[in-house]
């Protein structure tokens, strides 16, 4: 009887010396039992199995590590000749050595017995049937690939052997109150013990997880139930129980009888009309879906309404909890950010948390939850749908790719040596490391060589001049400019540029629509703008933003502000080529739907590559610096719209659910000045659903991808952003991008938004 048993862990902890920890998981326990028939002089055995695999800790990384643990720990007393060798024996040994010395250890803490389930049977019955047990526990490696310490487990197997003799004392007459009275029958199950225990010589110790035990041995109690039938007695002298006869041929007599008896019910009761249903084909998993688990996180991360949260917790509470990973950034960026103006602390506070904000959540952890598991079990309709954070942290591991790069650490007395280390990196940026191999990897940064060269006190490390900045390869920043692109397309900041300007009594072209600004000073908002305004220089341009948006990905804005823009490389080809994904997506989705069709992946799968080819050749120049900065600026400037001043002379439809309180003012600001008349919902889609496709897509190693099966996840895991962006795409352009056509739409978006407003100021507007 197989059984999921993952959540359970055996740690040992090492005394003494260390105080390192080795933590093994369950991955599967199987049971079986070998003869059902049990009676006087029957032997019977059960066997359980199960697969023990160590997680990979900080510190113990290779065969040698392990090694090195156990022979500093105090399991190995010195003077006993037992000793783990160092290099190329350790993988011969340490097998051996935890077959004789570890696992014994399990040996002495497993336990498998049968215990009554009631028809009540006394212990004299137990003792006797168990008087001749015998507990075999067998061991051996699983060997994996190569010498990496974590492709290998152990095979445990415990067999337990049981000989009932027939010789338990009975009372006659029976007795129900006599202590050795015995009933007729007994069941009994059997149950899986796992004790804790601590062993003071050798400083080990053995911890459980009491409710995964419970629930095991629930389930064996279910799935396996043994009868005990006492035989005729002797009228003559005391009662002996006798060969226990055909118990397994009674109870299956009697469960049969109990399945006829239902049948005959629900054939009384319930309708013979049944309703089938066609379930969609199921797909295989790829180790790529921990990445994009991973993008939807951080982007979700990076929303309005989390960063709202996040100021409100700096600025509008005493309980700072919900700022304190981003502290420690506001703390170091608060002694090197300043602003060459007067009356502007209140403007500075709020440009440091939002870079704060940005530089602290761009960055993914790798750590999977309960809900991400959901969201993957929601999104992709899996061939093994069962799966955990423990399946997920696998995936992730498996997926990434391990660099060995050497190091400089210090050591006692200013001396430093060299060591080698190792980077755990996405297979893209591996195979750009691989292209630039000959350039060592950078671990200290500028900013940080240049605090300690002027604190001495801080903790020193080693620093070079030259090399690729490790951080970047490891924990790549999440971010898309066309999350910006999009929101500027709103009228977002266009809207918060008029704004600002009528804060300075500028007049615009033809009727002033913000006649009525009036912020008086006694409000923080009011302020805030001054800084704002003040601070202008030293912001991103309209066209510094447009010069890179059609680096990136060939869009350019449309706009008195970027007249006359001469563009040094444009990728002209990414709207094509993103369009056509789109609509290959869509037409997979048609096919996926048809539950009598498998659909075909391979379309998607090579419009991913070229979307994915096309993407990295803009990755350059200011690629690695404009999306943070544009998006610090962009939520900044939401975060004061969002700021409930702006509803004195900025009234909008309260009856509208915005979700994001920056989307009235801005739809407000729209109509006040005739732009456009679609609503910034759309925009803010466009804009989110946009950022996490086209990181998906640039981040996954699709040139090296052969698989469609990949394609097809993808498909299904960002179906909703997929959808999503096509019908806001079509709300504010009026093309639909999905039409089964050969067609592919190649005109800039401004294009059709320019057109659109045309067509709302000549009366011919959708809307």
């Amino acid at each position: 009887m197989p059984a999921n048993f993952s959540s359970l862990r055996l740690s040992y902890n090492f005394w003494g010396d260390s105080d390192e920890k080795l933590n093994f998981s369950l991955h599967s326990i199987n049971f079986d039992i070998n003869q059902a028939r049990i009676g006087a002089n029957t032997p019977f055995t059960s066997e359980i199995s199960a697969e023990l695999k160590l997680e990979q800790g900080a510190s113990v990384e290779s065969f040698s590590d392990l090694g090195r643990l156990l022979s500093d720990s105090s399991l190995f007393q010195p003077g006993t000749g037992v000793n783990l060798p160092q290099g190329s024996e350790v993988i011969d040994k340490t097998t051996s050595l935890f077959r004789d010395f570890i696992f014994n250890f399990v040996n002495e803490n497993l336990s498998l017995e049968y215990v009554d389930i009631g028809i009540s049977a006394n212990n004299l019955i137990d003792e006797a049937i168990f008087k001749n047990s015998v507990i075999q526990v067998l061991i051996h490696p699983i060997q994996g690939e190569g010498e990496k310490l974590f492709d290998w487990a152990w095979n445990v197997k415990l067999k337990f052997h049981a000989n009932w003799g027939g010789t338990t004392t009975l009372v006659n007459p029976p007795d129900p109150s006599n202590p050795n009275y015995q009933p007729d029958a007994a069941l009994f199950y059997p149950r899986l013990s796992l004790p804790v225990a601590i062993d003071e010589e050798r400083g080990q110790s053995l911890t459980d997880d009491k409710g995964t035990l419970l629930s095991f041995n629930d389930e064996l109690r279910l799935n396996f139930e043994l009868l005990y039938q006492r035989g005729e007695s002797n009228t003559d002298g005391p009662t002996l129980p006798s060969e226990v006869a055909n118990s397994i041929g009674k109870a299956s007599d009697e469960l049969t009888d109990s399945i006829s008896s239902l049948a005959n019910t629900l054939n009384t009761n319930l309708s013979s009309t049944f309703t089938t249903r066609l379930q969609p084909a199921g797909s295989s998993v790829t180790n790529d879906l921990a990445l994009w688990v991973l993008i939807l996180k951080g982007t979700e991360a990076m929303s309005f309404s989390r960063f709202e949260d996040y100021m409100d917790a700096i600025f509008c509470t005493i309980d700072h909890r919900g700022a304190e990973a981003e502290r420690a950034a506001i703390s170091r960026l608060s002694g090197s950010r300043s602003l060459p103006f007067m009356n502007i602390d209140a403007y500075r506070s709020i440009k440091i948390a939002a870079e704060a904000f940005v530089t602290v959540n761009c960055m993914v952890d790798g750590i999977f939850t309960d809900k991400d598991v959901e969201k993957l079990k929601e999104r992709v309709p899996l061939v093994d749908g069962n799966f955990d954070k423990t399946a997920l942290d696998k995936w992730w591991n498996e997926y990434q790719q391990e660099i060995n790069f050497l190091s400089i650490v210090e050591e006692p007395k200013n001396n430093f040596s060299v060591v080698e280390k190792k980077l755990r990196i996405i297979p893209y940026l591996a195979v750009i490391k691989n292209k630039l191999k000959d350039q060592d990897l950078k671990l200290t940064t500028f900013g940080d060589a240049f605090e300690q060269y002027l604190s001495p006190d801080l903790e020193q490390t080693a620093n070079t001049c030259f090399g690729l900045i490790s951080d970047r390869l490891s924990y790549p920043c999440y971010l898309e400019l066309i999350w910006s692109y999009w929101h500027e397309e709103s009228m977002m900041v266009q809207g918060l540029n008029a704004i600002s300007r009528r804060f300075q009594n500028m007049k615009g072209k033809g009727r002033d629509p913000l006649a009525h600004l009036e912020l008086d000073p006694l409000r923080p908002l009011n302020n805030l703008l001054w800084g704002y305004v003040q601070d202008e220089q030293h912001r991103l341009t309209v066209r510094r933003r447009a010069y890179e948006y059609d680096h990136h990905y060939g869009i350019r804005l449309q706009g008195a502000a970027t007249k006359s823009m001469q563009f040094a490389d444009s990728r002209s080809k990414f709207i094509e080529a993103f369009h056509r994904l789109l609509n290959l997506v869509s037409r997979f989705y048609n096919q996926a739907d048809d539950m009598t069709v498998n659909p075909d992946a391979y379309p998607v799968l090579n419009g991913l590559r070229e979307v994915h080819m096309i993407l990295s050749e803009g990755a350059h120049n200011q690629y690695g610096d404009m999306p943070s900065t544009a998006r610090a600026e962009m939520l900044m400037q939401q975060w004061l719209l969002a700021r409930p001043e702006f509803r004195q002379f900025l009234s909008g439809r309260t009856m509208v659910a915005y979700p994001e309180g920056w989307m009235e003012p801005v739809a407000t600001t729209n109509t006040m000045m005739g732009w456009t008349k679609s609503s910034p919902l759309h925009f803010r889609n466009l804009a989110r659903f946009g950022e996490q496709l086209l990181l998906s897509v640039r981040f996954c190693n699709w040139t090296d991808t052969t698989a469609p099966a990949a394609a097809a996840n993808w498909s299904h895991f960002w179906r909703e952003q997929i959808q999503g962006y096509i019908h806001a795409y079509r709300a504010v352009t009026n093309v639909d991008l999905s039409s089964d056509t050969a067609k592919v739409d190649l005109n800039q978006p401004s294009y059709h938004l320019m057109r659109q407003l045309k067509a709302q100021r000549n009366g011919r507007s959708r809307a």
